[in-house]
């Protein structure tokens, strides 16, 4: 992926202001970080943005949660259910997408069987999603 080596990874509040960056290229290299280097710190502190007032912030912060695939899956589905914030919850919906979209499942997971139904049992127009 890139030359750094363990011994020099970077840290994580480092990565975090290139996250907030607003040239996308560091953006990207920020989150790709995130997933090598700190992806359980990192999904912690990115399923918090969910419900961030700064629109900004929040999309970054989906479009980062898709990039770590199935290990930000239960989090994110853990958010969605502990949550009665109509943002947060449309958030942790649009990162499930992410991951869906980008992995291909030769079966979908109960997790995200289970997010459906329950969208669907409250109610939730965002459930087209």
């Amino acid at each position: 992926m890139d030359s750094l080596s363990e011994d020099s990874k970077p840290s994580l509040e480092n990565i975090f202001l290139d996250f907030d960056h607003p040239n996308p290229n560091i953006n990207h290299e920020a989150c790709m970080h995130m997933v090598r280097y700190w992806p359980k710190e990192s999904i912690e502190k990115l399923i918090v943005n969910l419900n961030s007032h700064d629109i900004l912030l929040r999309r970054k912060s989906i479009k980062a949660l898709g990039l770590f695939g199935l290990c930000a899956l239960n989090p994110v589905v853990e958010r969605f259910a502990d949550s009665k914030d109509r943002n947060t919850r449309v958030s942790c919906l649009k990162v499930l997408v992410h991951i869906a979209a980008k992995n291909h499942f030769e079966e979908i997971p109960d997790a995200l069987i289970n997010i459906v139904e329950l969208s669907f049992v409250d109610d939730e127009p965002e459930a087209i999603l």
